[in-house]
């Protein structure tokens, strides 16, 4: 008897594995919308653990192949990033005093967490996962955290510009325009080009020039 469930416990994990390779779902996913699950990023659509309702239906071999050989080992954990963008997409929605700082807001930061403390450092969505936990810290109003986030992810790619541009914007929303010209400013250091730097620069500076008149 102990030999038989020794085998049936190798043999599910073989399953497992097998599912986890072929992109397959493995977990039964949350529950989402049709329309949360298409306004998902590509690589979400890749992997079977966002969604076993819609992923046979958008299925593409070629997508999963390409992001398996992209994301190697991590492509087995990235599904929590997909489900924390869902519920970061459903805190916006959220209304009234319970508003984004509610459940929707600590799954989507428990999410991300459990993929960065899985990630290889080689990860090539890192600067993007962090990205996203600094603007899911953002909504939650915890700007610490947010900050240490985004730092994070533009050390990690100083080319980064989203992050540059979410701290930055807050900074500038709170008032502090020394500090958000600063940290545009260093993003266009870094990321030449960016219209969306460009334009938060020109922006804080007008606001200057108006505070000194």
């Amino acid at each position: 008897m102990l030999e038989y469930k020794n085998l049936c416990s190798i043999f599910a994990k073989c399953l497992m594995a097998l599912a986890l390779l072929s992109g397959k779902p493995a977990v039964a996913g949350i529950v989402m919308t049709e329309a949360e699950y298409v306004l998902l990023p590509d690589f979400c659509k890749s992997q079977g653990n966002v969604s076993n309702q819609y992923f046979n239906k958008y299925y593409s071999a070629e997508r999963t192949n390409r992001w398996q050989a992209i994301m190697g080992t991590n492509f087995h954990h990235f599904h929590h990033y997909c489900w924390a963008i869902v519920f970061i997409n459903r805190a916006y929605k959220e209304k009234g005093p319970k508003g984004a700082g509610g459940g929707a807001l600590k799954s989507a930061i428990g999410d991300i967490n459990y993929v960065v403390d899985r990630a290889t450092p080689d990860f090539v969505l890192l600067p993007e996962v962090f990205s996203k936990l600094g603007e899911a810290y953002l909504l939650a109003n915890d700007d610490t955290s947010a900050e240490k986030a985004f730092r994070k992810a533009w050390s990690i790619n100083p080319a980064y510009w989203r992050a540059y541009v979410w701290w930055a914007d807050r900074l500038f929303r709170q008032g502090k325009l020394k500090e958000a010209l600063t940290v545009a400013e260093e993003g266009q250091k870094n990321a030449p080009g960016t219209r969306a730097l460009d334009v938060l620069v020109k922006d804080i500076r007008a606001a200057g020039r108006k505070r000194v008149q």
